[in-house]
């Protein structure tokens, strides 16, 4: 298990931490760019956005509904089927124009939720060995509610969104 006493420095290059389980606590990070919850077996509520050079946050198979909290440019992944489609919400930065989620090999979205006081664009990559699905879009705080708000799909998996896309998309 980890502590908030704990401290992890990932130095020069590319780091990876993995969190495996529930109930572990984040421990101090420096110089960690990725950050993976593996197989949580309960919802995953982390406020990451004050780890300086995190660019991305994976969850594994989500377990349960979960909200994660990112600093402007960090990315936020739900890697791996689950067995219900289960809400997620991501909150990035005040002042990020954009945020970007991904959903890879089989991830199975309920709705999620996009915030930020200043988004106007949606970047959702859809990549892995299977298809991925997201039964709804939601955002709050101005995410995707703004008027001329653009949504990017990109990847290389099909995406379904099982819902229509609120109307001030373009």
């Amino acid at each position: 298990f980890t502590s908030a006493a704990d401290q992890i420095n990932g130095g020069a290059g590319t780091d990876t931490f993995t969190l495996y389980g529930t109930g572990a606590v984040l421990p101090t990070l420096t110089s960690v760019e990725r950050l993976v919850y593996a197989s949580p077996t309960a919802a995953v509520e982390s406020n990451v956005s004050a780890i300086a050079g995190l660019t991305d946050v994976v969850v594994q198979k989500a377990f349960a509904t979960g909200t994660i909290t990112t600093a402007a440019g960090t990315t936020v992944t739900y890697d791996g089927a689950t067995t219900a489609a289960l809400d997620q919400v991501v909150v990035t930065a005040a002042t990020a124009a954009a945020a970007t989620v991904g959903v890879t090999n089989g991830a199975n979205l309920g709705e999620l939720t996009v915030t930020g006081a200043a988004v106007k664009t949606l970047n959702i990559a859809s990549n892995g060995l299977a298809a991925n699905t997201i039964v709804s879009l939601a955002g709050s705080a101005g995410a995707t509610a703004q008027a001329n708000s653009t949504l990017n799909i990109t990847g290389t998996q099909k995406l379904t969104i099982d819902t229509a896309l609120d109307a001030d998309f373009t």
